[in-house]
């Protein structure tokens, strides 16, 4: 069906839909999934699905193929998602100034990021915001593993490493770089480690999904194949089992900073790096509710400083 039949027909049907439903159909749309509208809206997944039927039942339109994989758009709903999502925002930017919310954000937040990050490196940032706008709740989702941000109903996330979801919004905030450190008590109990290649013999302390470590140095690149006594998602896991003499672990730079200053743990092989990462502020809307965007201003203001290039 093409757009302008579609729109006319729209037209004439709209006394009996409801702009919810409609506002209901772009969570679905976006999120790619029943669940993860459901996530977003915090309704029982059997409700969407009921209200998006209701929808199309009032349209007389298919709009989404049901599979048991991912919901697909039919034709007429990619027309129907095209035309109402920009209008959809349209009324929310109204309604919020309308509010004056555009001056002072509010709301709930999602935001998803690792436990590490979160605890040392924009802790005092987030407290900051929330000081700032007192009407907004922040949830953190602390979790190293990537998440579906559209599936899972979230708002933006701070991802480390190599980005592979292009449909999304990303800004750059900077460069996290790592280094490997172990604790005084291991190296007096394993002996130094002064080349690339005695780490080979170490216990290391792996990141899930890590075979091994990539450094950089004089000689250019390396990559040292370490067979791992502890495997985790959770970088502050690693971190504390650094301290405890387990083994040697990779570890970003803003995580260990105070444990190196207190002799807690020390740096290994100074003229060899780990592979750093850059970090992401990721959205999956290019149009975000006033109380994300003012925390993404905040977090791309400060990021030079937390993640220097």
């Amino acid at each position: 069906m093409n757009t302008p039949i579609l729109w006319d027909k729209l037209s004439r049907m709209m006394d009996n839909i409801a702009l919810d439903d409609i506002a209901l159909f772009v969570s679905v749309a976006e999120a790619g999934s029943f669940i993860g509208a459901a996530r977003r809206l915090r309704q029982p997944k059997s409700t969407v699905s009921r209200r998006l039927k209701v929808l199309e039942e009032r349209l007389g339109l298919r709009l989404i193929e049901r599979t048991t994989r991912r919901l697909q758009l039919t034709d007429a709903g990619r027309a129907f998602l095209e035309r109402v999502r920009p209008a959809l925002r349209t009324l929310a930017d109204a309604a919020e100034e309308a509010r004056g919310s555009q001056r002072e954000p509010a709301g709930r937040i999602r935001l998803a990021t690792g436990a590490g990050m979160a605890t040392h490196a924009f802790s005092r940032l987030l407290g900051e915001y929330l000081h700032r706008f007192p009407r907004v709740t922040l949830e953190l989702e602390l979790d190293d593993r990537k998440i579906d941000i559209l599936a899972e109903g979230v708002d933006l996330a701070i991802r480390f490493g190599p980005l592979e979801d292009s449909t999304l919004v990303q800004k750059r905030l900077g460069f996290a770089r790592s280094l490997l450190v172990a604790s005084p008590g291991y190296l007096e109990l394993h002996g130094p480690i002064e080349t690339p290649q005695d780490l080979s013999r170490t216990r290391s302390l792996m990141q899930t999904r890590l075979q091994g470590w990539q450094l950089v140095g004089p000689d250019g690149q390396v990559e040292i194949q370490v067979p791992p006594v502890l495997v985790s998602n959770n970088v502050l896991m690693l971190a504390q089992a650094a301290r405890d003499g387990i083994g040697v672990a990779r570890l970003p730079r803003f995580l260990c900073r105070e444990d190196l200053a207190q002799g807690r743990l020390v740096g290994l092989l100074p003229e060899w790096e780990p592979a750093g990462h850059p970090v992401h502020v990721l959205l999956p809307s290019r149009q975000p509710s006033s109380a994300v965007r003012a925390l993404v201003d905040l977090l791309v203001e400060h990021g030079g400083r937390l993640f220097p290039d």
